[in-house]
């Protein structure tokens, strides 16, 4: 289990985190108080396929993980945008 904070609205911070979180091979992953909508392309990327790629901090190599988590995120105060697209 990890908890871990991200900013939603620095997609590279995103995804440094994330894969790390990825890397340390952690079963369920909280996103701690979040302060404003959740989303961002990584993000997007991470709950939707099988692995994802991505270069390890502080290094000139990349990695490919597994993605199959459990995704929990918790905050003050939030609230739950839904975007109606066509069809709905």
């Amino acid at each position: 289990y990890t908890d871990v904070w991200v900013s939603m609205g620095d997609e590279a911070e995103q995804e440094k985190r994330l894969l790390a979180v990825f890397l340390a091979g952690d079963a369920v992953i909280n996103l701690d108080n979040l302060e404003g909508p959740l989303g961002g392309k990584s993000l997007a990327k991470m709950l939707t396929a099988e692995t994802f790629t991505g270069r390890v901090l502080g290094q000139s190599r990349t990695v490919t993980v597994p993605t199959a988590a459990t995704w929990l995120a918790t905050g003050n105060n939030t609230l739950t945008l839904v975007r109606q697209g066509a069809g709905d």
